[in-house]
């Protein structure tokens, strides 16, 4: 057996937000089945980000039914709140 050091990657703040944000980015992606390059302007995307939900280990992981089921986003960036479609909730 070798007895080689463990090493400790630590992160920066900035480094770490990116990193959370790229985590949420690519759950959504691999979930919801939606091309990379739009999926910043996908509905669900959208709506999470309407709702405060932002950070994958601090809010996305922790969402109830209840939260999920009370989405809500712009179909434009100045119209009125939609739900979000059923399909894209049971996907959640």
């Amino acid at each position: 057996m070798s007895g080689g050091a463990a090493t400790t990657i630590i992160l920066t703040p900035a480094e770490e937000h990116k990193a959370d944000c790229q985590r949420s980015l690519t759950v959504l992606v691999n979930l919801l089945g939606v091309l990379f390059a739009s999926a910043k302007r996908h509905p669900i995307c959208l709506a999470l980000k309407n709702n405060g939900i932002v950070h994958f280990h601090d809010d996305f992981i922790h969402m109830t039914a209840a939260n999920i089921n009370s989405l809500q986003c712009r179909k434009t960036p100045a119209g009125p709140l939609a739900p979000v479609k059923m399909n894209f909730k049971m996907a959640l």
